[in-house]
């Protein structure tokens, strides 16, 4: 029998969660990616902190690598 199991949100996944749809998906990824700079100690660990937290709240990966995670911050800079 194959039983699907979903993860209990907590209250902090719903804050999450609702953090990203108040600023849009693109503009809350950078603005948790610049919290968690000041928290990690490089920005390759402030991407993976931000990029594994996406895919708990919405089940993939924004950025498949740090190449293409790098590319959308520098037009997202550039704006």
């Amino acid at each position: 029998m194959n039983i699907l199991t979903h993860k209990e949100l907590t209250q902090d996944d719903l804050d999450m969660y609702f953090y990203y749809r108040k600023h849009g998906i693109n503009k809350g990824y950078f603005l948790r990616y610049f919290d968690q700079l000041k928290n990690c100690r490089t920005a390759f660990e402030a991407y993976n902190n931000v990029n594994d937290e996406y895919f708990d709240l919405f089940g993939e990966y924004k950025y498949s690598s740090i190449r293409s995670f790098r590319n959308s911050l520098k037009i997202y800079l550039a704006k």
